[in-house]
């Protein structure tokens, strides 16, 4: 089971993307949250495998994350260009929600 946390300040965009990702098999959601800096503390107690970024937060957040939280995958999605940008391999082109699937699915 790869455990989830997604992180926007954006209510209906986390929401959604919580129930599109509950729908995928050997998938858990085990939270949302609105910012990096309470990411931090819901990772620590909630040990997620990937934690999902709102792309506006932009590559600040995913550097305060990268360095709070070295043990735990990081893939921001960026709706501007329609990229899911995975940091811990390569960047690609997100075409369709089995992208950002595909992307998750390998962190674990």
């Amino acid at each position: 089971m790869t455990r989830i946390l997604i992180v926007s300040s954006h209510f209906m965009f986390s929401k959604g993307l919580e129930v599109l990702l509950n729908g995928e098999k050997d998938f858990q959601i085990v939270g949302r949250v609105p910012t990096p800096e309470q990411a931090v503390r819901k990772a620590n107690a909630l040990k997620p495998d990937v934690i999902v970024l709102d792309g506006t937060d932009s590559v600040p957040s995913v550097d305060y994350l990268l360095d709070a939280l070295p043990q735990v995958k990081i893939i921001r999605l960026s709706l501007h260009d329609n990229r899911v940008r995975v940091y811990w391999t390569a960047q690609r082109q997100a075409n369709s929600v089995n992208d950002l699937v595909a992307a998750i699915q390998s962190a674990h």
